[in-house]
C-alpha cells in the first residue's frame, strides 16, 4: 500500500485559507490522492462540486496544488527482497521435500522462502528441515494438526523446539505397545502337560 507524505506546513495554509478550503482539500485527499495532480482532475471536481462557484475552486486549487507540487510525497512499498541464489535453491528443494512429504503444492513464493532461509541463516541444515518434516508428518497427517503443515509453522519460531524432538526418546503409544505384546506373545511358548 502507498503511503502519502504531506507536511504539515501544507494544512496550515490550507486552514488559513477557510473552511470551504479545508473541507475541499481534505475530501480531495481523502478520494483522489492518486488524480491530485492530473491535468483534468479540476475539470473533473467542477462537475462534482457544482455548487461552488468555478473561479472561486480553480483558485482553491491552484492555492493547494502548489503547495503540494513543493513538498508532496509518495513512498511506493518496498518491493519484495531477494534473496540470494544458493539459499533460494536450497529453500526451494525444502519446499519441493514438504509437497512430496505432505502432498500440498506450497508455491516457491517469497512468503515460504523466508522463513527456511531464516532457519538456514542460523545454522540449520537440509537434515535438520527434513528431520522437522517427517516427525510432523508422521505426528499430524490424519489429525486435526495436518493443516499446521506449512512453512511458516514448521520452520517459524518453533523450528528449534521440533529440532530438539531428535533427542527425547520415542513415546510408546497404545499401538506401539499392544504390537509389542504381540510380538513378545509369539515367542512365548507353553507346555502342555
Amino acid at each position: 500500500m502507498r503511503q502519502i507524505v504531506i507536511p504539515e506546513l501544507f494544512f496550515k495554509k490550507i486552514a488559513e485559507r477557510g473552511k470551504l478550503c479545508s473541507r475541499i482539500w481534505v475530501y480531495w485527499l481523502g478520494n483522489y490522492v492518486d488524480e491530485i495532480l492530473n491535468s483534468d482532475f479540476l475539470e473533473k471536481q467542477w462537475k462534482k462540486l457544482a455548487t461552488i462557484k468555478k473561479e472561486e475552486l480553480a483558485e482553491i486549487y491552484e492555492f493547494g496544488s502548489q503547495l503540494l507540487q513543493q513538498d508532496f510525497k509518495i513512498i511506493e512499498p518496498k518491493k519484495e527482497t531477494q534473496i540470494p541464489k544458493i539459499q533460494k535453491e536450497n529453500a526451494e528443494k525444502i519446499i519441493d521435500y514438504l509437497n512430496e512429504k505432505t502432498g500440498k503444492t506450497f508455491t516457491k513464493k517469497l512468503v515460504n522462502l523466508k522463513p527456511i532461509v531464516a532457519r538456514i541463516n542460523d545454522g540449520y541444515v537440509f537434515e535438520d528441515f527434513k528431520f522437522v518434516i517427517e516427525k510432523k508428518c508422521h505426528d499430524w497427517l490424519g489429525t486435526n494438526f495436518q493443516e499446521y503443515l506449512r512453512p511458516n509453522t514448521l520452520f517459524g519460531n518453533k523450528f528449534e523446539t521440533y529440532i530438539n524432538l531428535k533427542n527425547d526418546k520415542p513415546v510408546k503409544t497404545n499401538f506401539d505397545q499392544l504390537a509389542l505384546a504381540v510380538a513378545n506373545a509369539k515367542t512365548i511358548s507353553f507346555r502342555r502337560k
